[in-house]
C-alpha cells in the first residue's frame, strides 16, 4: 500500500510541475504592447499625393504606426504646389494634435526653424517653442511663438536685424 501511495505522488508530481513552470512565462498585458510595440513599422518610405496632380510628395526614414498614433523619424515633405518644404526630425500625430521636434519650414519668402512646434488640426492653431525666422529682408528669434487660424502671429521676446539694401 505504500508503494502505491508514492506512486500516486510521484505521478502527480510529474503532471503538476510542468503547469507550475508554465504559469512562470512572463506574458505582457495589451497595456504594455500598445505603448511600446508599433503595430507595424515603415523603413525608408516615399509617399506621393495626388489631388488632380501631384501635389505633394515625401519621404522618411522610419514611421511607426500605432493604436492611436503615429510617429515619424525625419520626415520630410514637400508641397510643389505651394513651393514649400517641411521637415521634422522627430513627429508625433496622436488626437489630431501633431507634435514635430527640431521643425524646419522653408518657402520662397522666409525660411522658419524651431526645436519644437505643436498644430492643433481641430482648431488649425499653431505654438512652439524657441524659433529663428529667417528672410531676405529680415532675421528673427524668439523664445515661444503663437499662430492661430487666421494667421495672426504672436511671440515673446522677438529680437529682430532688419537688413537695409543700400
Amino acid at each position: 500500500m505504500g508503494k502505491i501511495a508514492l506512486l500516486g505522488i510521484f505521478l502527480i508530481a510529474v503532471l503538476i510541475f510542468p503547469v507550475y513552470e508554465n504559469s512562470k512565462i512572463y506574458i505582457p498585458s495589451k497595456k504594455n504592447i500598445k505603448n511600446k510595440i508599433a503595430i507595424a513599422n515603415m523603413k525608408n518610405g516615399v509617399f506621393e499625393i495626388y489631388e488632380t496632380n501631384l501635389s505633394k510628395k515625401g519621404k522618411f526614414e522610419i514611421l511607426d504606426i500605432f493604436d492611436k498614433s503615429y510617429v515619424a523619424k525625419n520626415l520630410d515633405i514637400k508641397d510643389i504646389l505651394k513651393k514649400e518644404n517641411y521637415f521634422a526630425k522627430k513627429a508625433i500625430f496622436r488626437n489630431k494634435i501633431l507634435k514635430a521636434y527640431f521643425f524646419k519650414y522653408n518657402s520662397p519668402k522666409y525660411d522658419f526653424v524651431s526645436d519644437f512646434v505643436v498644430y492643433n488640426l481641430k482648431t488649425k492653431n499653431i505654438r512652439g517653442n524657441k524659433f529663428f525666422l529667417y528672410s531676405d529682408e529680415y532675421n528673427a528669434t524668439g523664445i515661444n511663438f503663437f499662430v492661430d487660424k487666421k494667421r495672426n502671429i504672436k511671440a515673446n521676446n522677438i529680437s529682430f536685424n532688419l537688413k537695409v539694401k543700400e
